[in-house]
């Protein structure tokens, strides 16, 4: 996973708009109750089932996206997949089909944390 440094503070015409609570490791939490966790899947293999785990916990169940970012090429083929029973506040199942060589899975999860 990668980190990134986040301003405490963030303005807007010279007024206050977004405070940052605290941050860490794959994760960001606002001061606004707003929470944002991201990661990498490494999957050297195919089809496969895994638990993927949260830095920190949300409060309410969040929005999850993800992608492989590879190119548009045919022998780079991986499909992911995540039923909506799947997700937890603290984590979600990753279901992986692959019909080429492995490709990691890079996701953002949005939602609250109080």
């Amino acid at each position: 996973m990668s980190n990134f440094n986040v301003t405490d503070i963030l303005y807007e015409q010279n007024r206050r708009v977004v405070c940052v609570e605290s941050s860490g490791e794959g994760y960001l939490r606002k001061t606004d109750g707003t929470q944002i966790c991201w990661g990498t899947v490494p999957t050297n293999q195919n089809n496969y089932t895994t638990t993927i785990n949260f830095p920190v916990a949300f409060n309410s169940l969040p929005t999850i996206v993800g992608g492989n970012g590879m190119p548009n090429r045919s022998d780079y083929r991986s499909n992911y997949s995540t039923a909506n029973n799947s997700i937890t506040t603290s984590n979600f199942v990753l279901t992986k089909a692959d019909t080429g060589s492995g490709q990691s899975l890079y996701y953002i999860a949005i939602g609250k944390w109080k």
